[in-house]
């Protein structure tokens, strides 16, 4: 996240995840379970105390990842007999 404003400065974001409590964002953090869909709002503030509206991002949830273990006797030409 970043914010910019050309008048007096940008002084604080603030921001939360899943309807917890608001923080300040300082750098990176983490929105939890990768499993799941997560909502992040966050809000900025300028020196002379204007507070744009909030906004919201909704963070989806990661694809799963799948892989193959193949067992048995190899037959020839890349094929399994068992």
């Amino acid at each position: 996240m970043n914010a910019s404003d050309a008048n007096s400065g940008v002084s604080s974001i603030t921001y939360r995840i899943d309807g917890g409590s608001w923080q300040g964002y300082f750098g990176s953090f983490s929105v939890g379970d990768p499993a799941v869909g997560h909502t992040v709002e966050f809000y900025a503030t300028d020196v002379a105390g204007n507070v744009e509206s909030t906004k919201t991002l909704t963070v989806l949830p990661a694809p799963p990842v799948t892989t193959i273990t193949l067992e048995g006797i190899l037959g020839g030409g890349g094929w399994y007999t068992s």
